[in-house]
């Protein structure tokens, strides 16, 4: 999970980079940002799922914690964290079954295909926004 979260992190980043340094958004950046966000939502998919099938061993992990005297070396955000990942389970699996996201086995098939959907999706806001006001009746 940490290899996930840190390969957001740093695709986050690395987009960001990138649009400070452009100054016309043409066709490639417009596929770079499409790219960009399918990967964005797979690592968040995946990271939510990794958290959700594997609660079980975070509320073990809590209590050792506790009975270890440990829990109270945290400071109260750290704490605050984990009481509410491991004590939102249905909220979180609720929110991992309805995320607009195009599931595959397969990560990398799984962000092709929502880069696909996401192009999709542009074509059509451009269509329905942005071409009347182009091209006006």
């Amino acid at each position: 999970m940490f290899q996930k979260q840190t390969l957001l992190k740093h695709t986050f980043n690395d987009y960001f980079s990138h649009f400070k340094e452009i100054k016309e958004v043409t066709d490639q950046e417009l596929q770079l940002a499409i790219h960009t966000a399918a990967t964005i939502d797979v690592l968040n998919y995946q990271i939510i799922k990794e958290i959700a099938n594997n609660l079980a061993v975070l509320k073990d992990w809590k209590d050792q914690m506790k009975m270890e005297d440990l829990w109270e070396k945290m400071n109260e955000n750290q704490k605050v964290f984990y009481v509410q990942l491991t004590e939102n389970e249905t909220e979180m699996k609720e929110q991992l079954a309805n995320m607009p996201i195009v599931k595959h086995k397969d990560p990398e098939k799984m962000v092709d295909l929502n880069k696909k959907k996401l192009a999709s999706m542009k074509n059509e806001t451009y269509q329905k926004n942005f071409l009347p006001i182009r091209y006006p009746e």
